[in-house]
């Protein structure tokens, strides 16, 4: 249950993070330049909100891979299926705490990330 707060707290945030910097403009220089980029602001959320997502990431993939493992699940999973379940069974492995194992699995977002294909581009 830990782990769903965690995940509707870090929900939470990333909707606060969603808001655009340039809402919190003022003018500067005696009201001459009403216009101040924001881009530093825009880049330290962005950073943020990757982290987030990675962390978000991570505990919904060991939440699903504790219940599919507790049920014995995937062993008539589809191939993507047991191969994501194979990855996040390497990282979960040996790990003594729920926070060690989704520390981990924070860790293998890339390997995990590598089996989605978007297809943005035909």
């Amino acid at each position: 249950m830990l782990t769903q707060y965690t995940a509707a707290a870090l929900s939470a945030r990333l909707r606060e993070l969603a808001m655009p910097s340039t809402v919190q403009n003022i003018p500067t220089s005696g009201f001459q330049e009403d216009i101040n980029s924001m881009s530093a602001n825009s880049a330290m959320k962005l950073h943020e909100v990757n982290s987030s997502i990675a962390q978000l990431i991570a505990i919904l993939a060991y939440d699903t891979y504790v219940v599919a493992n507790a049920n014995n699940a995937c062993r008539n999973c589809g191939k993507i299926t047991t191969r994501v379940y194979d990855i996040i069974s390497k990282y979960v492995s040996g790990a003594q705490s729920h926070n060690e194992a989704i520390t981990r699995l924070v860790n293998a977002i890339d390997e995990l990330s590598s089996l989605v294909d978007l297809r943005i581009n035909p």
